[in-house]
């Protein structure tokens, strides 16, 4: 008799826990109004690695994971270019300022500007890089992005 009261228990328990909510009624009533737009953009397309980026990627995430960051940042540079993806680029330009290797940085960022050139990270990421290497003139295009983007930035801070 126990074991049935107990079984019967949790099988409602279980019952209730799988049922599906009813959802709320909304506060808006109005069948012709939009949803708002999302600032969101698109995921992009997933594809799959050439096979021969796959272990110089493994062995630069081991690297990384073993405080190797030389290997890690000579593998990411190689690879960057070759596979021509927006968040590998992203990844050796945050190694490369990380390790605060300037040149490498910027070398990374250029091809993620490219890459995306609506990015307001890689745009900014950029300006600054050329503003240290005294180019405030072709940062300014870089800073504009940023600016249209609507992020925070301290533009004369910046420029001086």
């Amino acid at each position: 008799m126990l074991r049935l009261l107990l079984t019967s228990a949790l099988l409602l328990a279980l019952g209730g826990c799988a049922s599906n909510p009813t959802p709320a009624p909304s506060l808006a009533t109005d069948p012709d109004a939009t949803p708002p737009a999302t600032a969101e953009a698109p995921e992009p397309p997933e594809r799959a690695f050439p096979a021969d980026s796959i272990y110089p990627l493994l062995l630069a995430e081991f690297a990384l994971r073993r405080n190797d960051y030389d290997t890690a940042l000579s593998t990411y540079l190689q690879q960057a270019p070759k596979l021509r993806e927006p968040a590998i680029s992203a990844h050796t330009t945050h190694l490369a300022q990380f390790m605060k290797r300037e040149p490498e940085a910027y070398e990374a960022v250029g091809l993620w500007v490219e890459l995306e050139p609506d990015s307001a990270e890689a745009n900014n990421t950029l300006a600054t890089l050329l503003i240290r290497k005294g180019q405030p003139a072709q940062a300014v295009p870089h800073l504009a992005v940023v600016a249209r983007n609507d992020l925070q930035a301290n533009f004369p801070m910046l420029l001086s």
